[in-house]
C-alpha cells in the first residue's frame, strides 16, 4: 500500500507538459478518487489507507488537499521525483488516466456528483453545503464493481450514453460488438473502446475468461 502523495505524484508527473497539458488540484483529486475505486475493483486492494471525504466539489483526500492547496486553480508543476510503483498498480493508473484524464476537472466533479458513493456519504446535506463525511472504501468497491457488471464492461465518463440497454452494437451474448466500418469514430468512441478494454479485463479477473468481446 502506498501513501496518497505517491499516487498523486504519479498523476502529476504523467502530464505531457511539452504538449501544453496541465493538471489542477481539483482534477488531481478526482483522478485519485477513480484510481482508488478501480484499484479496489481490479486489484481487490486499496492504493492507500486514507479515506476520501465528500466535500462540496466531490471526493477529496485531506492530506493531498493540504499538500496542493497552495496551487488553487492553477496548474500543478511537475514533481521533483517519480514514485516507484508495482506493475499492477501502474496498469490501473494508466487505465484511469486514459479513460478519465482527457476530461476537465468540472466534468469529473459532475461525474462524481452523479454517482452513489459521494451522494450516499453526504446523505441529506445539500450539494453546496460543506461536509467532511467519509466515503467508505466498501461503498466505492461495491458501486463500481456492480456498475461494471451491469454495463457489460462498458464504463466511460459519459455513462448515460453507454449502458447495457442502449449500446447499439450487441452480439448474441449481449456483449458489445465493434461498430460497422463506415461508422464515424469520435473521441467518445475512443474513450468507450479504452473503457471497454479496461472493463473486460476486470470482468475476466473476477468471473473468468468467458467474459470477453464477441
Amino acid at each position: 500500500m502506498y501513501l496518497p502523495r505517491d499516487i498523486a505524484a504519479w498523476f502529476v508527473q504523467r502530464i505531457n507538459r511539452e504538449a501544453g497539458d496541465s493538471i489542477t488540484h481539483l482534477k488531481l483529486q478526482k483522478l485519485l478518487y477513480y484510481a482508488q475505486a478501480w484499484s479496489l475493483v481490479m486489484l481487490d486492494r486499496p492504493l492507500f489507507q486514507e479515506d476520501f471525504e465528500a466535500w462540496t466539489h466531490g471526493p477529496v483526500l485531506k492530506s493531498v488537499y493540504q499538500e496542493y492547496r497552495r496551487w488553487g486553480y492553477d496548474a500543478i508543476p511537475g514533481p521533483e521525483s517519480e514514485p516507484v510503483l508495482d506493475v499492477d498498480t501502474v496498469q490501473v493508473l494508466e487505465d484511469v488516466h486514459r479513460i478519465y484524464g482527457e476530461r476537465s476537472a468540472s466534468a469529473l466533479e459532475n461525474l462524481t456528483h452523479a454517482e452513489d458513493p459521494w451522494n450516499v456519504a453526504r446523505g441529506p446535506i445539500p450539494p453546496d453545503v460543506p461536509s467532511s463525511a467519509r466515503i467508505p472504501k466498501a461503498s466505492m468497491k461495491d458501486y463500481y464493481a456492480k456498475m461494471l457488471v451491469e454495463t457489460g464492461g462498458a464504463l466511460v465518463p459519459h455513462q448515460e450514453r453507454f449502458t447495457a440497454a442502449s449500446l447499439p452494437f450487441l452480439g448474441p451474448d449481449g456483449l458489445p460488438l465493434p461498430p460497422p466500418d463506415d461508422a464515424p469514430y469520435s473521441q467518445d468512441d475512443r474513450d468507450f473502446d479504452a473503457a471497454l478494454e479496461f472493463g473486460f479485463r476486470s470482468l475476466r479477473r473476477e468471473h473468468g475468461p468467458e467474459h470477453r468481446p464477441a
